[in-house]
């Protein structure tokens, strides 16, 4: 038996973001105060990039993070949130801010220490605001994963042979 997933037509990674970065275009041409109120208007512009970017088997988290972040945010605000103001901007940052051509990584590059000095930060942000908050705020704790993650996902430098603690804080 065939999946259906795997007929959709696929899109090259060029593609993808170009189509982001279309729906980014209607998303701020309808606004979000109508896109946070109208069911109707929601279903049409959030199916329409969320779908897609669902069918694209080829989007991986090790491998497309930005665009993997960006296709998570849109099924979330499509199935659950569509009334979050919050995650449709965030949304619309991580398509602003997705590489329009994949392998170019002009994230800086940290050190060893200052990657640890980052862990750190982080683990004390997530002491800070408590472990019940960020098991029952979706917008708290992606946010706190993303600030964590993704910098250490961009380090290019992090190999799990040599900085195995890193590689598993970076991919937990």
């Amino acid at each position: 038996m065939n999946n259906s997933k795997n007929q959709y037509p696929q899109m090259t990674y060029k593609q993808a973001v170009e189509y982001c970065k279309y729906w980014a275009d209607q998303i701020r041409h309808k606004g979000l105060d109508l896109l946070t109120t109208d069911y109707g208007e929601v279903m049409r512009v959030s199916d329409q990039l969320a779908y897609v970017l669902y069918m694209q088997t080829w989007i991986d988290p090790q491998k497309y993070y930005p665009l993997y972040q960006v296709r998570t945010y849109v099924i979330n605000i499509d199935y659950n949130n569509y009334t979050d103001r919050a995650l449709w901007e965030k949304l619309l940052e991580l398509i602003d801010d997705l590489p329009e051509e994949y392998g170019k990584n002009n994230y800086p590059q940290m050190t060893y220490k200052q990657a640890v000095k980052h862990c750190t930060h982080w683990a004390d942000q997530i002491r800070a605001d408590g472990l019940d908050l960020l098991t029952t705020d979706y917008v708290a704790a992606i946010g706190i994963s993303d600030r964590l993650a993704y910098v250490l996902y961009m380090q290019t430098w992090i190999d799990p042979q040599k900085y195995y603690p890193l590689y598993q804080v970076r991919t937990y």
